[in-house]
């Protein structure tokens, strides 16, 4: 699992993904083969019982209801990320995107401390710096204590891509702070992944 500090992820916001509008169209193509569901916000069980109680799953209305924060958009980000990251290294290769998704998992919250706004009105009662259940007994959403970085709810991006028949999947977790704006963290999280993505195909090309 790739880290990235948080302020230097907020830091890739700031490089500009209009501007690629005014630059040369990189030749590569990136396609979207998300399964529809991935693109809903949801969550993964309405069960106390369940392993997946109190995660949700994040979905492209995000950047819909958000239109002045670009970032937002999953796609539009990782295009413009590969296409700063890689560029002509990529050539004319096909990059499929099989699966983007970004979880919260709001059992992750210590001493009861849940994030501001509406989401916090969601948080689990009981609340801790592990995940509810082991991995394997998870849909998605899953994260170590040592991944946390502070005592609020983390977000998960789990993506998975394939390029020349090689599959790449990352995984990344990045803590909310009490000062810093969800959206802006939510969009750290996608800098975040995408800088672990461009990193694995960075091995994988000439």
């Amino acid at each position: 699992m790739a880290r990235l500090g948080l302020h230097a992820a907020i830091l890739c916001l700031l490089l500009p993904v209009a501007n690629l509008a005014s630059a040369a169209e990189p030749a590569f193509t990136l396609v979207d083969a998300r399964p529809d569901v991935e693109k809903t916000t949801h969550t993964l069980s309405d069960s106390i019982w369940s392993c997946d109680f109190g995660v949700y799953a994040l979905g492209d209305d995000l950047a819909r209801e958000q239109p002045a924060a670009p970032r937002l958009d999953r796609i539009v980000g990782l295009r413009a990320d590969l296409a700063r990251g890689l560029g002509d290294r990529l050539g004319a290769r096909t990059i499929t995107v099989d699966h983007y998704n970004l979880y919260l998992n709001l059992t992750a919250s210590q001493s009861g401390v849940a994030p501001d706004g509406p989401l916090g009105a969601l948080a689990p009662q009981t609340q801790t710096r592990e995940a509810k259940c082991s991995r394997d007994k998870m849909t998605a959403g899953w994260f170590d204590g040592s991944e946390l970085s502070t005592p609020y709810p983390p977000y998960i991006v789990e993506m998975e891509v394939e390029l020349d028949g090689q599959h790449h999947r990352i995984r990344t977790v990045i803590s909310s702070q009490k000062d810093v704006a969800q959206l802006d963290i939510i969009q750290a999280a996608f800098a975040q992944a995408n800088a672990a993505l461009i990193a694995e195909l960075a091995k994988q090309l000439p």
